[in-house]
């Protein structure tokens, strides 16, 4: 009795598409990943909400509601939660699904070469044989690794051949390789040793506490015969482009010759000479200031790579005795040697800094407080000047409280602890995370309209109407955003509490945009009028807002000549949003066929009602987010969207 249930709600299932979800609140539903591992339990209808559990496959969860187009809200272990619809199936484990008619079958590609391979994964596990070129379609096999195929032609990343057992069709060509597992490689040539031209002991010293690699050949990649301690002792018999051939512990190989020195273990070094100091020209007290957090090296020599006599951080004072060559000769705790002119300063950190000749002081026209926001990980500088290539005083991190005083072009002048300077305002947010209102944007209308991307992959919100602005987030297909305004390719939208732009070919529904309604423009002043004058003690009297105004008697004035009216322009209508079209080409890059199914569901399980050709015209009832709804030969059902051109 139950079993003749049941089919019959499979029934009911595939003749009302439309009343399907209907049915699922309530229902016991059994997870089915298509053995692609376990099902993700979410707090919320969405990929980036909080996994609550993992389900293997087979488990029964309890339908709750029939959320959207992709989600159901369930219940399962006494948790509740969300599912994706397309991995959850009404038919449990070790149930036969009612057998369907044989579709079409679907054309063999012409065959192209006549290759053999072999089954590989990175797990040890079966890999899945598919009737077509997608992962969405049925497994009519698994395979184990070596199994060996024929492969006769390829489809973008599939490989199409025959397996042993006669079973023809698509496998992914990651899972496929041309080396046979069951054939040993033959062992790799002896290389030649090279002819001995010295007999030197050498000790290992690396500069740290690490160990000295001897590799079977002069490269760094090449593989590791051992790996020995500094003060090991090695024989060098030949030296060559940065490498010695030597012998250590029984092993010949090579090891890296800055790595090894002639100096014993343990044993005094000689002292090397110290060179000698330049000719003192000047007497200069300079600040380093390296634009950054880290430190300057005071060196020996005036090279990059000479030997470190120390570390300074910014703001540490030194006496410049001479310059050369972009390098200044200090003095600095006791100590000589160079440092890199660049990376000093003559300014006081401690001093207010002294206007610039004919520099007029910025204004203070507002006391704004907003937060630093790069977009990513990256630290803000704070400019002695609006410029890219001014000093920079620091680097603040996301989220530092900063205090916005003017702004000027792309600039803010802002004072951070205690510090006054320039910031780039695009990455600055208020104190939300919010981005900061375009003083520039004036609202044209008010429409909803909803993300839809070809690649089903997440849409940016940009700060500003170009691929380059910094993203202020990433949202989903199907996400409601409220266009206000339109520039070129981009809209200006409000999603979730923010505001930004977002890409106009990426969007779609909603009705006619509402313009903004214009405010009307004022009459023309008489300029030749002199106004009266203001009591500015004076209280107004209140307006009485159910009063009917008293009509301004216009005093008489002395004739004029009759001006020529001036035809006011007729306004720019605000552009409607394009209504998607009502037909639509089926595509299929494999030049295959895509399901038209009874529901907004691509298990394996699903009813497939017809296999709709690619480069089919299609009619179109409504446009959807993952699924749109269209008639095909007098059938009407769903087609993942992405698969309409």
């Amino acid at each position: 009795m139950k079993k003749h249930l049941f089919c019959l709600f499979v029934a009911m299932l595939l003749c009302l598409c439309t009343a399907s979800a209907a049915f699922a609140d309530g229902q016991t539903y059994y997870v089915d990943t298509d053995g692609n591992g376990s099902l993700k339990l979410r707090e919320g209808p969405g990929s980036t909400a909080t996994v609550l559990g993992l389900y293997k496959e087979g488990t029964a969860v309890t339908i709750l509601q029939d959320f959207d187009y992709e989600w159901y809200k369930v219940n399962v272990d006494g948790k509740t939660g969300f599912m994706m619809k397309i991995y959850l199936s009404p038919l449990g484990p070790g149930v036969t699904p009612t057998p369907k008619p044989a579709p079409t079958p679907r054309p063999t590609p012409a065959p192209t070469e006549d290759t053999t391979m072999f089954v590989v994964s990175t797990n040890g596990k079966g890999v899945n044989l598919r009737d077509g070129a997608r992962k969405m379609y049925a497994s009519i096999g698994q395979y184990l690794v070596g199994t060996k195929m024929i492969v006769t032609a390829k489809v973008g990343s599939w490989a199409f051949g025959l397996m042993p057992d006669g079973q023809a069709g698509y496998m992914m060509l990651q899972f496929l390789t041309t080396k046979d597992p069951s054939v040993t490689p033959a062992p790799a040539a002896t290389k030649t040793p090279p002819p001995m031209t010295e007999d030197t002991t050498l000790y290992i010293q690396t500069g740290n506490s690490g160990k000295l690699n001897l590799r079977a050949d002069s490269k760094t990649n090449s593989t590791s015969l051992g790996k020995y301690e500094n003060g090991t002792a090695v024989i060098v018999t030949h030296r060559e482009d940065g490498w010695a051939y030597a012998h250590v512990d029984g092993k010949t190989g090579w090891m890296m010759l800055k790595f090894l020195t002639a100096q014993v273990p343990g044993s005094t070094p000689t002292p090397k000479p110290m060179p000698t100091p330049p000719a003192a020209t000047e007497d200069t007290q300079m600040y380093v200031q390296t634009g950054n957090t880290g430190k300057l090296n005071l060196r020996s020599l005036k090279d990059a790579e000479s030997e470190s006599l120390g570390m300074y951080a910014n703001d540490t004072p030194v006496r410049v005795i001479h310059r050369e060559d972009g390098w200044a000769y200090v003095k600095v705790d006791t100590k000589e040697g160079w440092m890199m002119l660049k990376f000093l300063t003559s300014q006081d950190p401690s001093a207010t800094p002294t206007p610039k000749p004919g520099q007029t002081p910025t204004p203070v026209t507002e006391n704004t407080l907003m937060i630093v926001k790069t977009g990513n990980t990256g630290k803000l500088n704070l400019r002695a000047d609006a410029d890219k290539e001014s000093r920079s005083l620091g680097m603040y991190a996301n989220g530092t409280e900063v205090t916005v005083t003017h702004r000027e072009g792309p600039w803010a002048y802002v004072t951070v602890n205690g510090q006054k300077g320039c910031m780039m305002l695009k990455y600055l947010a208020n104190p939300d995370g919010t981005a900061a209102p375009d003083p520039d944007f004036t609202p044209t209308e008010s429409t909803e309209m909803y993300i839809r991307t070809d690649d089903g992959l997440k849409l940016h919100l940009r700060q500003k109407a170009s691929k380059d602005s910094v993203s202020l987030g990433l949202y989903p297909v199907g996400t409601k955003v409220t266009v206000i305004g339109r520039q070129g390719a981009w809209a200006k939208v409000e999603v979730n509490g923010k505001s930004g732009w977002m890409m106009l070919q990426y969007l779609y529904g909603g009705t006619t945009p509402t313009p903004a309604v214009p405010t009307a423009t004022p009459a023309p002043a008489d300029p030749t009028a002199t106004p009266a004058p203001t009591d500015p003690t004076a209280t107004p009297a209140p307006v009485d807002p159910t009063a009917t105004p008293t009509p301004t008697v216009t005093p008489t004035a002395t004739p004029e000549p009759t001006a020529t009216p001036t035809v006011a322009p007729t306004a720019t209508p605000v552009p409607t949003a394009t209504p998607r079209p009502n037909k639509a080409t089926v595509y299929q890059k494999s030049g295959s066929y895509v399901n038209l199914r009874s529901s907004m569901h691509s298990s394996t399980t699903a009813n497939v009602i017809a296999k709709i050709p690619s480069g089919t015209v299609v009619d179109v009832i409504s446009w959807g987010g993952t699924y749109t709804k269209v008639s095909y030969n007098g059938q009407t059902g769903y087609i993942i969207t992405s698969y309409l051109k």
